[in-house]
């Protein structure tokens, strides 16, 4: 019976995974049946899984629900009960439990972000190595939340991030007159923004958030980072990279943010070599510039200049040539000097 539905299930697409799924579900099938048929969930397809989670914790309520999902998703980190909290407070916003759920989520714990441009920002170095490609104030939104963590201490319980505009404006000079729009459209595009990571022969896809949302009336982006990406923010004690966020609040473009942040992991040497594949991969640039003239012109430069000018760095870089063709960008960098205040 189980190769049945498994037969079944693998040869349609995500969205009818999903319907059959509900549907054994709702007809009482046992949850180790459940479990057999999908395995490892990946079936079901990322943009479901909101739905079978809503139909999951209405059958067989909290407990129970974040146990089967929780080795659905293969998840090993404590955050996942947390997350199902978050998760049936959704849930509650979406009509499908009594809208009493609207104060639960205002009573999760809140954490409002100040203009304070010294505050701290920590990554895994892992993260800073990946791929992804948020636009700038996409980017933005995510450094001014990260900043409000304790990269030592583990991700607070149902921690969302509340970003005024009055406070966007002033981390990140900002116009205020465009500041609404520009908040309003990072947060309506973060929920889609993955991170890929390659671990050996693993190819990897994290979610930076399981919830973004903006309050037009409020001026106000509500984010909660997702319980997949809260190990390369929290709880680090070894190979990250920490730096105050007012070192890249001043910077006009998302890869001079990126370009910053792969220095500061080297530091202490002045010196970062990496391959020109290896770059178009963590800018997320895999299918773009393939004319080497073309990232030079609109990515290496512009960032380039854009730390100089901006930040407390001095960079210079140059391209290392394999035959005829540009294969390693080699950069270097120092802090600049500060000119001595006459007496």
């Amino acid at each position: 019976m189980v190769s049945c539905y498994k037969n079944m299930v693998l040869s349609t697409g995500a969205r009818s995974n999903c319907y059959k799924f509900m549907v054994l579900a709702h007809n009482g099938q046992r949850i180790d049946l459940l479990l057999r048929i999908y395995g490892s969930y990946s079936v079901l397809g990322c943009c479901y899984r909101f739905m079978v989670e809503t139909l999951l914790l209405q059958i067989y309520g909290r407990r129970t629900a974040s146990i089967l999902l929780l080795r659905m998703y293969g998840w090993r980190q404590p955050t996942w009960y947390d997350y199902m909290d978050c998760r049936m407070q959704q849930i509650g916003i979406s009509c499908i439990i009594p809208p009493c759920s609207k104060k639960l989520m205002d009573r999760q714990n809140a954490i409002a972000i100040k203009a304070d441009g010294s505050s701290i920002v920590t990554k895994a170095n892992a993260l800073i190595d990946a791929s992804y490609n948020l636009t700038l104030n996409e980017q933005r939104i995510i450094l001014a939340c990260a900043a409000k963590l304790d990269g030592r201490k583990p991700m607070p319980r149902d921690a969302v991030f509340v970003l005024g505009v009055d406070e966007f404006a002033a981390l990140f000079d900002s116009d205020p007159k465009n500041a609404y729009a520009e908040m309003e459209e990072a947060a309506s595009r973060l929920y889609e923004r993955d991170i890929r990571r390659i671990d050996g022969n693993t190819r990897k896809r994290l979610r930076w958030v399981y919830m973004a949302e903006y309050r037009k009336g409020e001026g106000k982006v509500r984010l909660g980072f997702s319980p997949e990406i809260a190990p390369y923010l929290t709880m680090l004690h070894k190979r990250f990279t920490s730096y105050r966020l007012e070192e890249v609040a001043r910077l006009s473009s998302t890869y001079a943010i990126r370009l910053f942040e792969m220095l500061a992991q080297f530091s202490d040497t002045g010196l970062f070599v990496i391959s020109v594949a290896d770059f178009k991969t963590r800018l997320g640039l895999d299918v773009k510039y393939d004319r080497f003239s073309n990232l030079k012109a609109r990515v290496i430069e512009p960032a380039v200049r854009d730390l100089s000018a901006k930040t407390s760095l001095d960079v210079t870089w140059l391209g290392i040539k394999k035959g005829k063709a540009v294969d390693r960008l080699e950069f270097r960098f120092a802090e600049k000097q500060q000119l001595a205040l006459p007496l």
